[in-house]
């Protein structure tokens, strides 16, 4: 009877092995990749993931089996943990709360009480997202965002064809699909290389910077300078800030500061996003590749300055310089 069963187990367990290896735990796999990246440092990440909204796709269990096998992803990190989802779960459902709706980041700090009494972990981060049906296309985005602030700590989608796999999960009948047949035939150097009529939908590639472009780029955010100018006796930097991620993310500026030619050091007294005005930080969520104008003002320099030796951006947690940008006269 042993040596039957264990005939049997050999004779499935490849079978088993192909059922686990799927479209939807190989797009959690990058994402979790892409994420890891992202948030990579020598901290420890406390993960709840919250909700995935289906756009496009009827309620189904999809949801349910791409958290946990994000989940499965994402603990790949020895410095991750994730936090039971059932707790999780539990605790979405009593509030009634979806992270997919506008909603004050300030419930973050209850939403984690609340997950603190019931699993005894408290989240660092939040992961959470949506899953959408385009054509024969299934696209998943999440989003990762810092427990107690809101801010996005990084962002990652995947487009991945539909399949058996995701019929199931969706419940629907599986469909007939027809197999990758080549479309054309491409002989270089007496090697024959064929393209097929199926392929993964390519990310299209971010802007390129020109030679005269001044900037800087930093988790998914473009600042481009458009110019810097004097206004009155005050001399103003002028950005076009511009979110290249797929979702609305936040962008976080802690600090700005200016040394002119003769090494004198002055902080900005006035931030501004769009017609937004701040004193010395600011946190603005940008939606996807819409540039928004971003300035800072700097106070009590020389008007007979014509180039400033340095400006130093705290963005994002990271600090660039620009140096020996030109200043325009009124």
């Amino acid at each position: 009877m042993k040596r039957l069963l264990l005939i049997v187990l050999l004779l499935i367990a490849p079978a088993l092995q192909t059922a686990r290896a799927n479209s939807v735990d190989d797009a959690s796999g990058k994402i979790a990749a892409s994420l890891q990246k992202q948030y990579a440092g020598p901290g420890s990440q406390d993960i709840a993931i919250g909700d995935f909204v289906t756009v496009n796709i009827p309620r189904s269990t999809f949801g349910g089996y791409f958290t946990e096998a994000l989940g499965e992803a994402l603990k790949s990190k020895p410095s991750t943990t994730i936090i039971d989802q059932q707790k999780v779960d539990g605790v979405l459902r009593k509030r009634e709360f979806s992270f997919n709706t506008e909603f004050d980041y300030k419930v973050l700090n209850d939403i984690s009480y609340d997950i603190f009494q019931s699993a005894q972990e408290t989240p660092t981060s939040y992961c959470f997202g949506q899953i959408k049906e385009s054509g024969d296309d299934i696209k998943i985005s999440v989003k990762m965002v810092d427990a107690i602030t809101g801010a996005t700590i990084a962002a990652a989608s995947v487009t991945f064809p539909s399949d058996e796999t995701t019929d199931r999960l969706l419940g629907r009948p599986i469909r007939v699909r027809k197999p990758l047949v080549p479309d054309t035939v491409v002989v270089v150097k007496e090697r024959v290389v064929e393209k097929y009529i199926e392929k993964p939908v390519e990310k299209p590639a971010a802007p390129q910077a020109n030679a005269g472009w001044i900037g800087f780029r930093i988790q998914g955010f473009m600042l481009s300078l458009k110019k810097c100018y004097f206004s009155g006796n005050d001399i103003v930097y002028e950005f076009a800030a511009t979110n290249e991620n797929d979702l609305t993310k936040t962008l976080a500026v802690d600090r700005a500061q200016v040394v002119d030619q003769e090494g004198n050091i002055v902080r900005c007294h006035q931030m501004s996003v769009g017609s937004q005005r701040e004193s010395t930080y600011f946190r603005a969520d940008l939606l996807s590749n819409v540039p928004v104008k971003v300035t800072f003002t700097f106070s009590g320099l020389s008007p007979k300055l014509t180039t400033m030796k340095a400006l130093q951006i705290t963005a994002q947690g990271q600090e660039f310089l620009l140096r020996d940008v030109p200043i325009e006269k009124e």
